[in-house]
């Protein structure tokens, strides 16, 4: 069976710096490392069914190879859930080299994935890099004995999670948790922000499964629209008029620190004719990108871009260069960096998370 790894490979012209605002999650440990009774075991086909499906208490298994690497960024918050759930619930892990038959069984096809059981059922399966928070808040939830719909509802409640929820779950799946958390489409984020610029200010959350009909379900619940999602829509008429009101509405960044012009830039290949890439620029905007966004936490992330590719991206005809291979390398720069926001590469980022 072959596996797919869960982080793309990405062209860094963004530069990720954290600085002082994230302090790494202190696993316990020895001076060699974890302790026997801190470690998470590895389980194999011959003790599955006792240790998992016969398990009394919930069970937790992280399917995992050495050759993955997002694996080796989830292994430390995965191994420092041990001590804290002590006999209320168990943590494994399944190296799918050693034992194939298992995920094969349970149609594990991507790594790291990461199953909830209890009661002799699958509860929960994720495939995306999670703080630390999440799966605590999971198994909490199983030990307590909340359904998973009471715990996911829960989860949804804090703003950090549901971002993540929205920018890296398939369609079925959102429109399924619609039906147990109606707000999750239309109810602003604490800071203000709302769901469709956030999945406007990620061009990469709408690539995939159907990305785009989870556009057009959250625009339909969307009624107040501002310029940055005039213009991540390609709504341009509609952006100039808002300008002509309110000038200054041009370079007046979202919530999450993006500009127009910077949600342009980021969908001027994906939209008909450049998008309204021409029209933010000739109503006035400032060349220039934010230094800080929000990523897909919710945290201040600082940005470094090339002022020299910007500047070319601004001046040349997006009408007649889209198939220009040199420039669509240019567009591609300033597009991956932002995948790398979403899938949290940071091991610092996913471990410290709680500890806020």
């Amino acid at each position: 069976m072959k596996y797919r790894r869960s982080i793309p490979i990405l062209i860094v012209v963004f530069a990720l710096t954290t600085g002082d605002m994230l302090a790494v999650d202190q696993v316990p440990q020895t001076e060699e490392g974890f302790s026997d009774n801190e470690h998470v075991g590895y389980i194999t086909t011959e003790s599955f069914d006792d240790e998992v499906w016969a398990s009394d208490v919930p069970v937790l298994v992280d399917f995992t190879a050495e050759w993955c690497g997002p694996c080796r960024i989830l292994d430390p918050v995965v191994e420092s859930l041990m001590p804290e759930m002590s006999a209320r619930a168990k943590v494994f892990k399944v190296d799918t080299d050693d034992s194939p038959e298992i995920a094969k069984n349970l149609n594990v096809s991507q790594l790291p994935t990461v199953i909830f059981f209890k009661d002799g059922q699958e509860i929960h399966r994720t495939s995306i890099l999670q703080p630390r928070e999440f799966f605590v808040h999971y198994l909490e939830g199983l030990i307590r004995g909340d359904s998973k719909w009471q715990i996911t509802t829960k989860l949804l409640a804090e703003d950090w999670f549901r971002r993540h929820f929205l920018l890296k779950e398939g369609i079925e799946v959102i429109v399924e948790t619609l039906k147990h958390y109606p707000g999750l489409l239309s109810d602003k984020f604490d800071n203000g922000q709302t769901p469709l610029s956030v999945l406007l200010n990620f061009p990469g959350a709408l690539y995939g499964y159907n990305r785009m009909g989870l556009l057009d379900l959250v625009i339909k619940q969307d009624s107040v629209l501002g310029t940055n999602e005039l213009v991540g829509l390609g709504r341009c008429e509609e952006f100039k008029k808002v300008v002509e009101n309110d000038l200054e509405s041009v370079n007046r960044p979202d919530p999450d620190g993006n500009t127009p012009l910077f949600t342009a830039v980021l969908q001027a290949p994906l939209l008909k004719d450049g998008g309204c890439l021409t029209e933010v620029v000739e109503a006035g905007a400032i060349r220039e990108l934010p230094s800080h966004i929000r990523n897909s936490l919710g945290r201040s992330v600082s940005l470094e871009y090339d002022d020299e590719l910007l500047n070319e991206i601004l001046t040349r005809q997006w009408n007649s260069e889209l198939d220009d291979k040199e420039l669509a390398a240019g567009w591609r720069a300033f597009y991956r960096p932002m995948a790398l926001l979403i899938d949290l590469k940071k091991s610092d980022l996913l471990a410290s998370f709680s500890n806020d």
